[in-house]
């Protein structure tokens, strides 16, 4: 099959890192343009990455005749219109979690998606790894008996990070760090829609969170414990406990190169890198995975994963949502 061709929207550091996973496929993927605000640091992109097509914004991407799909790397306040603009180009579109701050923006995207009849997904990468994938094996098998409870942590100090800490940015560590938390709930429990979810947390002066704790109860006598921060830590791990067994994602739980399951140290590295590659973070080869997963969805002519529901993405940023709404955290006007 022709290797797919990507456009890429902004030249971050997670931009940056999708670009060099790509570049570990060259037979399945090929970037065909990238699009920014800052034409030098597209030019820059494009000579470090090897891409012909420099433009000169994100939306100049919607009419570039030589890309298939759209990876979204913008800061998060970015993504709605970016993704908005490029379903209505159409394009279709692969997009940094959150998909949106606002759950009816996602539902917006989502109808969209649909009446358009691209492929919409947003890129929570974890779910493609080999170790998520043996784990929701595990719980659907019963190795683990039936799971009570999901407990995870997604703590680390990053205070230099301005963009987590600024409201008009669309800051905030449960969009950027728990999202991954409450996705794997998700992921654990099938996408089941929770009897409740109670959220505790600190808000910072410019009206968003920094840290937090969320307890999702579930049918069954079923709960996921859940905790992130932004200025403490590292806890980075994840535990999932049946009453005839356990999982451990080891370190670090959102990009798992070991699965402990029932006591045995399972190891599943990711793609190799070759040397002199530079990824600016945690295992960003496996960002890969998602990316040929786009590429089988595609090739099956799918308007959204089967890994990854439209339905299942709404459900996780609806309780985000919740989270913010009694954490106090407003995203509807994001200069207030």
């Amino acid at each position: 099959m022709a290797p797919l061709h990507w456009g890429i929207c902004a030249t971050g550091l997670i931009s940056q890192d999708f670009a060099n996973a790509l570049s570990l496929s060259p037979e399945n993927h090929t970037i065909a343009a990238i699009g920014a605000r800052d034409p030098n640091k597209a030019k820059e992109f494009a000579a470090r990455f090897g891409i012909k097509t420099v433009l000169d914004s994100c939306e100049a991407l919607g009419s570039c005749t030589d890309v298939d799909v759209v990876y979204i790397g913008s800061l998060t306040y970015m993504h709605f219109e970016h993704a908005r603009h490029f379903l209505k180009s159409g394009k279709h579109v692969l997009c940094e979690k959150p998909l949106t701050l606002l759950p009816e923006q996602t539902a917006e995207l989502l109808a969209l998606a649909k009446s358009t009849g691209r492929f919409l997904m947003v890129a929570l990468w974890s779910r493609f790894f080999p170790a998520y994938s043996r784990l929701r094996q595990a719980v659907t098998n019963g190795e683990l008996g039936t799971v009570r409870l999901v407990q995870a942590n997604f703590c680390l100090p990053v205070p230099e990070v301005v963009r987590l800490k600024e409201k008009k940015l669309g800051g905030g560590t449960l969009c950027d760090f728990g999202v991954y938390l409450v996705h794997l709930a998700s992921w654990v429990y099938g996408g089941e829609k929770p009897l409740s979810v109670t959220v505790a947390g600190h808000v910072n002066e410019t009206g968003v969170d920094r840290s937090g704790g969320i307890i999702i109860k579930y049918s069954d006598n079923r709960l996921a414990s859940l905790t992130w921060s932004g200025d403490s830590g590292p806890a980075t791990t994840a535990l999932v406990l049946g009453d005839k067994g356990s999982a451990k994602l080891e370190d670090y739980f959102w990009c798992p190169t070991k699965l402990t399951l029932n006591g045995e140290l399972i190891h599943m590295p990711t793609p190799p890198v070759r040397q002199g590659d530079k990824f600016n973070f945690f295992e960003s080869g496996g960002l890969l995975y998602e990316a040929n997963h786009v590429k089988e969805c595609l090739e099956k002519g799918l308007t959204e994963s089967p890994l990854l529901s439209h339905k299942e993405c709404q459900l996780i940023h609806d309780i985000l949502a919740e989270g913010h709404k009694q954490l106090g955290v407003d995203y509807h006007n994001l200069d207030a």
